[in-house]
């Protein structure tokens, strides 16, 4: 239905179209079947005429009325709670038409603008309206005029209420800063400003609010709204222009601090002329370097920090320190004895500990008082050269200046050890090293019954012998008197093996040894007694020997090489040596004798 409409509505407009604008009779009307058109299209159709004849009739009245209204304006602005007062003439245009004319006012939106009786229309809302003036009599005889309501600027505001601009010493026209503005309500009809400076001789500012320095000082920029409905908005920011810092030097670039120490920096500013010169310190890495705001530096821990000195007048301008923390040593020590021995051609590796364990350098040099005595090399290594004493100092290498000292004594005699045991009966020779002069050495013997002793000196080799007596332990002395210092005691224990004694040879028992002479052969053994008789043999004498002192108990000895010179009967000895059982031999009366026999290796005038 709607499709046929629409199809239908181009002959119905033309058809109006003709009959509204030629007069026409009813003979003269065209000739339309309506047959074919059902009743809802033949509504339609008819509601379309009706609507095109009222249009055309308005349009009809308002062409030919007889009067003519004019309004003063017909397009017109108006601020929101502004009025703006509308006039009207009116014109006949036939002889017939009433002399006064009573006029209706209206609008078309009074949210947006109202209309007196008189004609006074006021802005109530932003936006458009129609104001219309008709005659009272006659609603085709009518004026209009467009109102547009727009609102005033009530506030502006600028992005920023200060700016600091610097000034460097070369191309200042280089220093420029933009300031952008916002209007309030955002659809003011006005959005323009116009910016002005309190100082063009401090900065300047175009239409486009862009500040330009031009020297030192103090500028107050404002922007003011063009509306100048009411008392225009403005907004105003404080402009600074300061001389910019140039350069920053630091006196001192870089520095190396021990921990728990301080130090001041120094900046020097420039230009002279600057505006501010205050600076801001900063560490890179408080932990290690902390920096007080008027540049104290404060050690904290080891390791590396950069203190930055930057200009505070924002130009960015900075110098740094590399501050170095480091742990010096507090104190050394020396591994060991205050004192050390060491034998000349000796070393010793002396070590040296560093206070505290996390110090930076813990590295040391070495020195002797007396190199010639004792020699030390970078490692600590010492080598006795002579004998005497010599002070080694270590010295820290990190500045600190802290030492550690110790004292090396090199004796003049120099024995492989201190004790000494003598179990042969050959003796014992005991070696020593002697690097003094021969007539100050000698010695002493605290027990001289044990064994006798000689000394021997061929250059630094020296000697002891020592020929045992008697078991037991004593000392012997060995003294320098050029050195007092240079005394060494030897402890020497002859063991009974070593000599001739009751413990490594017992008495022999006359009675035991006949009764089971086997029993005996080839066991050390002594015998005590007078010498009943003496014997002389090829390569060896024979002695009978009454232990007893009589001619019961009698021991058959035989001596060889000289170990029975001198004896002669009578005497009384004391016999070492190794029993050989029993020995039988023929009296002088023919008669067989047996009697215990030892083979004598030492012999003692008296009772050993």
């Amino acid at each position: 239905m709607k499709m046929l409409y629409i199809s239908l509505l181009p002959l119905v407009l033309a058809f109006v179209l003709i009959f509204s604008i030629l007069p026409v009779s009813a003979e003269d009307l065209p000739t339309i079947d309506w047959s074919g058109y059902s009743y809802e299209e033949l509504l339609s159709t008819r509601d379309a005429l009706n609507q095109c004849i009222e249009e055309r009739e308005r349009q009809y009245a308002i062409e030919n009325g007889n009067r003519i209204l004019t309004l003063n304006e017909t397009d017109i602005t108006v601020y929101q709670g502004e009025s703006f007062d509308l006039a009207v003439e009116v014109k006949r245009v036939v002889e017939d038409a009433p002399e006064t004319t009573e006029l209706i006012w209206t609008s078309s939106d009074e949210t947006v603008a109202k209309v007196s009786k008189s004609g006074a229309v006021t802005g109530v809302g932003s936006g458009e309206a129609v104001i219309t003036c008709a005659a009272a009599d006659d609603a085709y005889i009518f004026a209009e005029a467009s109102v547009h309501v727009v609102l005033p600027v009530t506030k502006l505001s600028l992005d920023a209420q200060e700016v600091t601009l610097l000034l460097p010493e070369k191309d200042p026209s280089a220093v420029k800063q933009t300031l952008k503005y916002t209007v309030e309500p955002e659809d003011a009809y006005v959005k323009d400003v116009i910016w002005t400076s309190s100082e063009e001789a401090i900065a300047e500012v175009d239409e486009n609010g862009t500040i330009q320095a031009v020297a030192p000082g103090t500028v107050t920029i404002t922007a003011t709204s063009k509306d100048t409905i009411s008392k225009p908005a403005s907004a105003s920011c404080e402009v600074t222009v300061l001389q910019a810092v140039q350069s920053i030097t630091l006196e001192e670039p870089a520095l190396t601090l021990n921990v728990s120490s301080r130090q001041d920096l120094a900046a020097a500013v420039m230009p002279e002329t600057a505006s501010r010169k205050t600076v801001e310190w900063t560490s890179s890495d408080p932990d290690v370097a902390s920096v007080s705001k008027d540049g104290r530096v404060s050690a904290l821990t080891p390791g590396l920090a950069h203190i930055t000195c930057t200009a505070a007048d924002g130009s960015g301008t900075s110098a740094a320190c590399e501050v170095t923390v480091i742990q010096l040593v507090q104190s050394l020590k020396i591994e060991g004895e205050s004192t050390v021995t060491v034998n000349k051609g000796d070393t010793l590796h002396l070590r040296a500990f560093a206070v505290p364990e996390n110090a930076t350098n813990p590295g040391v040099t070495w020195e002797s008082s007396d190199p010639s005595t004792a020699a030390v090399d970078e490692n600590g290594v010492v080598t006795a050269l002579n004998g005497g004493g010599a002070t080694i100092t270590c010295t820290a290498v990190d500045g600190s200046q802290q030492t550690a000292k110790i004292s090396v004594y090199i004796p003049s005699i120099a024995t492989d050890t201190f004790t000494y045991s003598v179990d042969s009966k050959s003796g014992k020779t005991i070696s020593f090293q002697y690097y003094g002069k021969k007539e100050d050495l000698s010695f002493t013997q605290k027990n001289t019954k044990l064994f006798d002793m000689s000394m021997d000196l061929s250059g630094e080799q020296g000697s002891l012998t020592i020929s045992p007596r008697q078991a037991g332990t004593t000392t012997v002395t060995l003294k320098d008197k050029a050195d007092k210092r240079n005394t060494v005691t030897l402890t020497i224990t002859v063991e009974h093996s070593a000599c001739y004694d009751t413990t490594s040879y017992p008495a022999g028992n006359y009675t035991a040894i006949l009764r089971t002479p086997s029993q005996y052969k080839d066991t050390p053994m002594s015998a005590y007694g007078r010498v009943l008789q003496v014997s002389d043999g090829l390569f060896y004498k024979v002695m009978r020997v009454a232990t007893q002192g009589r001619w019961d108990n009698v021991f058959y000895i035989t001596c060889f090489g000289d170990t029975a010179d001198g004896i002669i009967e009578g005497d009384w000895i004391s016999i070492y040596g190794e029993c050989t059982g029993a020995e039988t031999y023929k009296t002088i009366m023919g008669a067989s004798v047996t009697i215990p026999a030892i083979t004598a290796e030492k012999i003692f005038f008296g009772r050993n």
